[in-house]
């Protein structure tokens, strides 16, 4: 075996774990990932379909049995990346809540037990997957165009109050004191909801703008056109806007996140110069989505993202999360160590739980924190924290193993940078409940399985020359 060989299969196994020999047992074509992916938004859009307003939960059961499918039936054999094992200890004890005498009941238990699988199921999955980095660009591609749209959305409903949206989702549609809340007021004086976008929430449009402003950002360093230039400007600006305009704080500072961590590693991989142009870009895109975002509706955008500035950010998260995460300390795990059963809070105990069961009242979980404290307690917390932290070991790893004029080196430095992204999102909502949790592992199943193929090719190619 040539040194090049040896080195390649050095750095997978140790990334990934002993594993079959190259080119043996390998999985599907990577196109999957794109075409679940368009699925998956085509369900999200049926939500404009007015006659399907009250069809929300099969849609979304729709979206997340993909997943589940595909883990049963995806073929092949990968390999798992390290933060598969917590993540399938996470699982088994949060099927192991199912016995907890204060589980909801057994429909809601085994539907809380289906939507976590299916959420981290790619995780297992997209691993089996022969991933190239073109497959994984195209991917990302798709995900950017749809919340590009999204966005554009939002302006539109903003601009035409009461136009371009869908139906409120059912669930909050019967909840008029926390759906006037979720409004803002345009410089015409006129009362609108917060923009939507591409969901049935108020305000959701924030997660597109997120998207577009950081993926539009990773796309603008292989653009070579001056059109392509202009279209991701321009849906960087749109997104950026609608983040303002949706009044949710804890997105615009959780993209800066993303931003800082791509220009960290930027410069840790010999990009200083490139970190320049990110930072100025990111204030020009800032100071312009303000200006538009403020010119609609004026005092409302100012009053909402002056509190960033003006106090202490620490502060400002505890006069408004923090109080979540506060509860969950002081209270949620002192009373609930190993968990408190299944479906005791959010969607799944909405549609299928039974609030007539004395023995499982109904907890409130704001952020992910609490959830995962209310589900399986101190351990589930510990197994899922240790999750997140050996993604973002193994980001790093493979960043600085592959070369910085490789393809995969730009698209795998976008996830990795919205991984840090999500994760902070986990003190702000319940981010790993929702279909933005399916697709961080997802998109981080996708980055390992191409750098196994990534090292596999490298190693077959090695095998072929002289020692």
């Amino acid at each position: 075996m040539g040194l090049e060989q040896a080195a390649a299969r050095q750095q997978l196994d140790a990334l990934f774990g002993p594993g079959p020999k190259a080119g043996k047992k390998l999985g599907p074509t990577g196109w999957w990932i794109a075409g679940i992916i368009v699925l998956q938004l085509a369900m999200q859009l049926l939500l404009f379909v007015p006659a399907l307003r009250y069809a929300r939960v099969y849609l979304r059961a729709a979206t997340f049995s993909v997943s589940l499918f595909a883990l049963v039936f995806m073929r092949g054999r990968g390999r798992y990346p390290p933060a598969a094992w917590p993540a399938l200890l996470a699982l088994v004890w949060t099927a192991l809540q199912f016995f907890h005498p204060q589980t909801n009941s057994e429909l809601s238990g085994l539907a809380a037990i289906g939507l976590g699988t299916a959420i981290t199921a790619p995780l297992f999955w997209v691993t089996r997957l022969k991933v190239t980095a073109r497959q994984l660009q195209v991917a990302l591609l798709v995900l950017w165009g749809f919340h590009t749209v999204s966005s554009g959305f939002g302006l539109l409903q903003t601009y035409f109050p009461g136009q371009f949206q869908p139906p409120i989702a059912s669930v909050l549609a019967v909840r008029e004191d926390y759906l006037a809340s979720l409004t803002i007021t345009l410089k015409s004086g006129v009362e609108v909801y917060r923009p939507m976008g591409l969901t049935d929430t108020p305000g959701g449009v924030c997660i597109s703008g997120f998207y577009a402003l950081v993926l539009g950002l990773g796309f603008l360093f292989t653009a070579d056109k001056s059109w392509q230039r202009v279209v991701l400007l321009g849906s960087m600006l749109m997104g950026m806007s609608v983040i303002y305009l949706s009044q949710v704080r804890s997105v615009l500072i959780m993209s800066l996140i993303c931003i800082a961590a791509a220009a960290a590693m930027m410069l840790v991989t010999g990009h200083g110069g490139r970190v320049v142009k990110v930072f100025l870009l990111a204030l020009t895109i800032g100071t312009a989505g303000y200006i538009w975002a403020e010119s609609l509706a004026g005092e409302t955008v100012s009053a909402r993202f002056s509190t960033l500035v003006e106090e202490d950010p620490r502060e400002v998260y505890g006069k408004n999360r923090g109080i979540f995460l506060q509860q969950t300390v002081e209270d949620v795990l002192p009373r609930h160590p190993f968990g408190a059963g299944l479906a005791r809070w959010g969607m799944v105990r909405a549609y299928f739980g039974n609030e007539e069961n004395p023995n499982s009242p109904a907890e409130w979980a704001e952020i992910q924190i609490t959830a995962w404290a209310l589900d399986g307690g101190f351990p589930l917390l510990v197994l899922w924290a240790a999750a997140l932290v050996m993604t973002l070991v193994a980001g790093v790893r493979i960043l600085r193993s592959i070369p910085t004029n490789e393809p995969l080196w730009l698209w795998t430095l976008m996830v990795f940078s919205y991984d840090f992204g999500a994760i902070g999102l986990c003190f702000n909502y319940p981010v790993f409940a929702s279909q933005t949790g399916l697709e961080f592992w997802l998109f981080n199943g996708a980055v390992f399985a191409a750098w196994r193929v990534y090292v596999e090719e490298r190693e077959a190619k090695a095998a072929g020359a002289p020692a």
